[in-house]
């Protein structure tokens, strides 16, 4: 179910597009990338999950994934305000898209939540990286 949800997240995120129809995030990649083809790029990361016990034969399972975009340089985005401007409207796209899926189209999945979503500055203050918690919630059959 790791996989799957992780490929799900994966096309989501390249399915993002602005007010003309152009591709949000330029590659979106399965792990940290040192050498991306291009930006802003998109990587995704398996944190963690729970499980809760519902009955006898099935489970609730809470998968949590943290996705990374890495902007432009911000002289790239014609300076810092619009930069800034940017980063807020990837934010918002990013989780619109999951909220407007809430389940992934993927049985099982009862429920998807952008929880969280931090800014921060990476490459010598020259970019801002979005992290984005996702948390979807699942039930599974149990196996015995």
């Amino acid at each position: 179910m790791i996989v799957t949800l992780r490929n799900k997240i994966k096309t989501y995120l390249e399915a993002i597009v602005d007010d003309l129809g152009t591709r949000t995030i330029h590659v979106v990649y399965n792990y940290p990338e040192s050498k991306p083809t291009g930006y802003p790029y998109a990587y995704i990361m398996y944190l963690g999950d729970e499980s809760e016990e519902l009955t006898n034969s099935q489970e609730r399972v809470t998968y949590t994934f943290e996705v990374n975009l890495i902007q432009e340089k911000i002289e790239e985005l014609k300076g810092r305000a619009n930069a800034e401007s940017t980063s807020m409207t990837r934010a918002y796209s990013i989780a619109e898209k999951f909220r407007a899926s809430d389940d992934l189209g993927i049985a099982g999945v009862l429920k998807v939540r952008p929880i969280k979503t931090e800014k921060s500055y990476v490459d010598s203050n020259t970019r801002i990286q979005l992290k984005t918690i996702l948390e979807i919630e699942t039930v599974e059959n149990i196996s015995t």
